[in-house]
């Protein structure tokens, strides 16, 4: 029996011999599909529309809408979770920039607005306005309604409480400096506490001297003597007449010394009375006449309820040469122990809730509860997202850790630099509990560039031999600290496990991390620049990137020329791109497939599977690309030519080309049946000693043809091309024989 069998089909390996090719390998595969065992062709781009501009970059989310550049950018999605302002960070010739990824439009175009990226530093740091600095709790007449209540104060203990009527003087700001008043009088326990005060239906007061006073009325006169009283005194009114009684007759007498005449105090029984060295308290309580809440609330400070209210205090003077008047004075005053150093900051935070990194600190004396007045600056931040909100910062009360601690913002309302705005503290220690977390948020240098999105939330972007990585999930963030230096220049970079392979000039390097401050580098056991920073990429799982020497393949932390080697050999891969042509040297994924090509389009782009199909290589002659872009939300790989975008092997189906190795058989023979077994259209063309000798067309699924008679041979290729599946031939002499084979 003699014959043969075509049912595996794989692509080429340009570095093999002919000779020397695996049995399924090809000496020539354009637009082949290997992945299914059986060869089927690929498919052309699928036309989605015409950009506005010819771009040289492009990024979508749904294949639908686009941006496109007329030059180099690197764009990533933000990387945090439901982003409400949807956005969209890129590098390029005009810096490090965000926008927003719903102004993509079907036509492409660059974005309509776009911002540098991060909230700048206040360039000043906060200022004590004039009166600023730190500020006593001023009571005022028209901003506050106030109440005056008095007591005496005998062991912690109030008694006689309640309001008095005081005079009280403010300052031309209508502040209140202090309050007169004339104390209420103080009640004692009487001298005669059995003694009347009613006598034969007569009210009785009594006089200094303890002796009863009886009034009568002129036109009534005295009481007969018969009821009249010794140690007595009469008065008659309304003639202010005074009389004692002898005994037999009234006589005139001068006016008595009354009882509590001269002095504060006034005779009720014990139960009554305020305790012997009770002293006088005055309280004030000022609400706001908005709101109606307690502004403030202060004792004397000779009580034991005073206490030190925002570095107030309310001292009580008596009046000179005024029988029970005193002053209450509203003054400064606090000790040396009570004054605390504060320091205040204050940051930016812009249209997106971005924050930026604090100001210079203003440190300045003030005591736990006290109010200060701060002023901060609104610098004019021209080409950054417009700043909404002013937050300040201070250092807590009672501590030496130099923690900042939110205290309140100011909220812009479209207000633009430069201006000074000022800020009033009010909080006191025990209110402060949101840290500062924003100390490093600075924004990223504008001549970064290979914008790489990390798969844990951090941005990284390059500059000469600098590797700069953003905060976690904080894109605007950009510490000076979270740089790595390399020892050569940086080339290109990939994301891949927890951080990035990156090509230098001279080697490769893995950077890997959970954060930013905690990323490493390693120098891969390779010793193969990168050629460009186009051609550097993930495909199944692998990270592959061009070198002079081929396709350089790291798993984990190995990295060799494994998988180029099965296809190129250094003088083959170096001679596929002359004149140059690594230089511009472009990948693209799909699909697990690996597409190669030039952007200027001076070489065959091919394209190696490293899925299911790994192993496997097929050119792409006709394929013209300025640029790709992998769409991984839509598992999609666009193309630009010229103005268009086109969805890779997504359109119409192509004509494959395969050609088999050249088959030696032990002695010449003249085939003279085959058998195809195939679906869709297909040419086969048979090959003796390189010499076409037939061509058959194929429309079936199964089809038996003959063979011409006439070429003895002991060299045969098969070429076959088409549409559809093909899924085997069987060449035979004797038709019989092809089922035997």
């Amino acid at each position: 029996m003699a014959g043969f069998i075509l049912n595996k089909f794989t692509g080429i390996f340009p570095r093999v011999q002919e000779s020397l090719l695996p049995e399924a390998a090809a000496t020539l595969a354009e637009h082949c599909d290997f992945a299914y065992g059986e060869l089927r062709n690929m498919k052309a781009g699928f036309y989605i529309n015409s950009m506005s501009n010819q771009p040289s970059s492009i990024w979508t989310e749904d294949g639908l809408t686009f941006y496109s550049w007329p030059g180099d950018v690197d764009a990533v999605r933000s990387p945090i979770a439901n982003d409400l302002h949807r956005r969209l960070y890129y590098t390029g010739s005009d810096g490090f920039r965000v926008t927003d990824r719903m102004g993509t439009r079907p036509t492409g175009g660059v974005p309509g607005t776009s911002y540098k990226v991060g909230v700048p530093r206040p360039t000043t740091p906060p200022t004590i306005p004039a009166g600023g600095g730190l500020l006593l709790k001023r009571i005022n007449k028209d901003k506050h309604n106030i109440e005056y209540r008095f007591h005496y104060e005998s062991g912690n203990v109030k008694h006689q409480e309640g309001a008095i009527a005081v005079t009280p003087t403010f300052d031309a700001s209508g502040n209140l400096t202090n309050a007169r008043f004339t104390a209420p009088k103080k009640k004692v326990t009487s001298a005669t506490t059995n003694r009347p005060t009613n006598i034969a239906g007569n009210p009785v007061t009594y006089a200094a001297n303890g002796w009863p006073i009886f009034e009568y009325l002129d036109n009534h006169g005295l009481p007969e003597p018969d009821r009249a009283f010794l140690n007595a005194y009469y008065h008659l009114s309304p003639s202010d007449t005074w009389f004692t009684y002898t005994g037999s007759y009234f006589a005139p007498c001068a006016k008595p010394e009354l009882e509590n005449s001269t002095n504060n105090e006034s005779q009720v029984p014990a139960d009554q009375a305020t305790p012997d060295g009770a002293f006088e308290v005055l309280r004030i309580i000022a609400k706001d006449k908005v709101t109606g809440e307690t502004y403030l609330d202060i004792y004397t400070s000779n009580s034991s309820f005073y206490a030190a209210v925002q570095f107030v205090e309310l001292n009580l003077v008596k009046v000179e040469n005024q029988n029970n008047m005193f002053d209450a004075q509203m003054t400064a005053g606090a000790e040396e122990k009570d004054i605390e150093s504060r320091a205040y900051v204050y940051t930016y935070v812009n249209q997106y809730n971005e924050e930026g990194p604090p100001s210079d600190p203003l440190t300045l004396d003030a005591t736990p509860t006290g109010i200060v007045d701060i002023a901060a600056t609104l610098d004019a931040v021209d080409g950054y997202v417009p700043i909404s909100e002013i937050r300040f910062y201070r250092t807590g009360s009672g501590t030496s850790i130099a923690s900042y601690y939110y205290t309140d913002s100011i909220f812009l309302s479209g207000q633009t630099g430069p201006k000074v705005l000022s800020f009033r503290d009010t909080k006191n220690g025990a209110e402060l509990n949101e840290e500062l977390n924003a100390l490093y948020n600075y924004p990223p240098a504008q001549d970064l560039r290979n914008l790489t999105l990390l798969p844990n939330g951090i941005l990284m972007a390059m500059r000469e031999n600098e590797v700069h990585f953003s905060e976690a999930y904080r894109p605007w963030a950009w510490s000076p600290a979270n740089v790595k230096p390399l020892k050569s220049q940086v080339v290109g970079a990939c994301a891949i496990g927890t951080g990035a392979i990156i090509t230098t000039r001279t080697q490769p390097y893995l950077v890997e991390g959970i954060s930013p401050d905690a990323m490493t580098v390693s120098q891969l056991n390779i010793e193969q620049a990168g050629v460009n920073k186009w051609s550097i990429i993930n495909v199944a799982g692998r990270v592959i990137y061009a070198s002079p020497d081929g396709l350089v393949t790291i798993i984990g932390v190995q990295a060799g020329l494994g998988d180029s080697q099965v296809f190129f050999t250094r003088e083959v891969w170096r001679a596929r791109f002359t004149n140059g042509d690594l230089k511009n040297l472009r990948f693209g994924m799909n699909d697990g497939r690996l597409l190669a090509y030039t952007h200027d389009n001076t070489t065959t782009p091919f394209v190696i599977r490293l899925d299911e199909a790994g192993g496997t290589m097929t050119e792409l002659p006709g394929f013209l690309a300025q640029c790709t872009f992998t769409g991984l939300m839509a598992d999609q790989l666009y193309y630009v030519v010229g103005s268009k975008i086109y969805a890779f092997h997504a359109g119409e189906d192509q004509q494959c080309r395969w050609k088999s190795r050249e088959m030696v058989l032990t002695r010449p023979l003249n085939f003279a049946f085959a058998q195809a077994v195939a679906s869709g259209n297909w040419n086969i063309k048979f090959y003796a000693d390189d010499v076409l000798t037939h061509t058959e067309t194929i429309t079936q699924k199964v089809t038996d043809f003959r063979l011409p008679a006439g070429f003895m041979s002991d060299r045969w290729k098969i070429e076959v091309s088409g549409q559809g599946r093909f899924r085997e031939l069987r060449v035979a002499e004797k038709a019989k024989e092809l089922a035997g084979l």
